[in-house]
């Protein structure tokens, strides 16, 4: 069976629950012309996101009104990590992404839910990134899957000389949904 490039992203798309799984996971579906053309790839909380860039395992994804990748508000991370293969590989990883959000802003939140039957291990992070002129909330979601671990990375920007009053009200509003809206979808 021959994969086509685009296949991860479908994956992708269907842990974020835009995708039904069958579908994502067809090297048959038709969704590199449409991402290619920039039509929704899938809805994440309520949104349409079009794929933008992949390398090495990551795949970005932003609104279609939200072309800029120098400048977006709101953006999807999809990271795969083929190489991790159990719970204490994928707490590396996790933990990894922790230190370097505690190094560039503050960490409102980290939790780590163990494996249950049914359920796959799973972390999440929640932070606020500090740049000049830039903040960016971060909500980081990984777990492990039979292919290896799996990040789900949501991040909301904010603009501006002094941005703290308007990525604190982003936040306070929409922390809830938003973490929600990241749990990662079953993928069998």
């Amino acid at each position: 069976m021959t994969v086509r490039p685009l296949t991860p992203l479908l994956l992708a798309a269907a842990l974020a629950g835009g995708l039904p799984i069958a579908w994502a996971a067809s090297p048959e579906a038709p969704a590199a012309s449409a991402a290619e053309v920039g039509a929704p790839l899938f809805q994440f909380a309520g949104k349409p996101f079009v794929h933008r860039w992949s390398h090495a395992g990551q795949h970005e994804f932003t609104p279609p009104t939200q072309p800029d990748l120098s400048r977006w508000q709101d953006m999807v991370t999809v990271q795969l990590y083929d190489k991790v293969s159990n719970d204490d590989e994928l707490a590396l990883v996790a933990n990894g992404v922790l230190m370097a959000y505690q190094k560039a802003g503050q960490v409102i939140r980290a939790n780590f839910l163990e494996a249950a039957p049914g359920r796959p291990a799973e972390h999440l992070v929640v932070a606020m990134l500090h740049d000049k002129g830039v903040r960016e909330m971060v909500f980081a979601r990984f777990r492990l899957t039979p292919g290896g671990g799996q990040a789900l990375v949501y991040s909301h920007r904010v603009y501006g000389r002094e941005p703290d009053d308007a990525a604190g009200a982003w936040f306070r509003a929409n922390a809830i949904a938003t973490e929600f809206a990241s749990r990662l979808r079953a993928s069998s």
